[in-house]
C-alpha cells in the first residue's frame, strides 16, 4: 500500500484500489485474464504505476491519478 496526494493506493494480484480514507475502496483496475497478475504497485512525480505480467511478457500500467472514492454516508 501507497498514501499520495492524500491518497491511498493498494493492488492485490488481480487490482489496483483506491481509498481517501482506508476505509472506503474504490476498484480502479481489474485484470481478468487467469494468467495476468500485477507485481507492485509505485507513485512518483505525480503518477501511479503497477506493473505485472501478461503470460510470459511483461505489462505497465501508467495513470495521471486516481480518483479518491465517493464517501460513504
Amino acid at each position: 500500500m501507497i498514501w499520495a496526494h492524500s491518497l491511498f493506493a493498494a493492488f492485490t494480484d488481480k487490482a489496483v484500489l483506491s481509498s481517501g480514507t482506508g476505509y472506503a475502496w474504490r476498484q480502479q483496475l481489474r485484470i481478468t485474464r487467469g494468467s495476468d497478475h500485477l507485481r507492485a504497485l509505485a507513485n512518483g512525480a505525480g503518477l501511479y504505476v503497477a506493473v505485472g505480467n501478461v503470460g510470459k511478457n511483461g505489462v505497465v500500467y501508467v495513470s495521471a491519478g486516481l480518483p479518491a472514492p465517493t464517501p460513504t454516508p
